[in-house]
């Protein structure tokens, strides 16, 4: 997948819409928006676009997390701490 070629590994940049970050081997997760409410993301490579109208199912697996939260939660796995991955809402 293209996408997975191009998944960010550097952690510490700051996460836009539709990012792709690398937490390990194989443990991806996208960004699907940042707001002023937070950072809303999925596990896994998919398709941001295809959340933009996201059915019940989709809406389920969305997470969403305080942007300074989020920030932290990032940090704290790039500088090679152990956290729970998904991080908790």
């Amino acid at each position: 997948m293209k996408k997975k070629a191009r998944a960010i590994r550097n952690l510490l940049k700051p996460p836009l819409a539709g990012d792709v970050f690398q937490l390990g081997e194989d443990d991806y997760f996208t960004v699907l928006s940042v707001r002023s409410d937070g950072v809303r993301y999925v596990s896994g490579i998919v398709d941001a676009s295809t959340f933009k109208d996201p059915s019940e199912e989709q809406a389920r697996t969305i997470v969403l997390m305080p942007y300074k939260t989020f920030r932290k939660w990032l940090a704290t796995i790039a500088a090679g701490r152990r956290v729970d991955t998904p991080p908790p809402s």
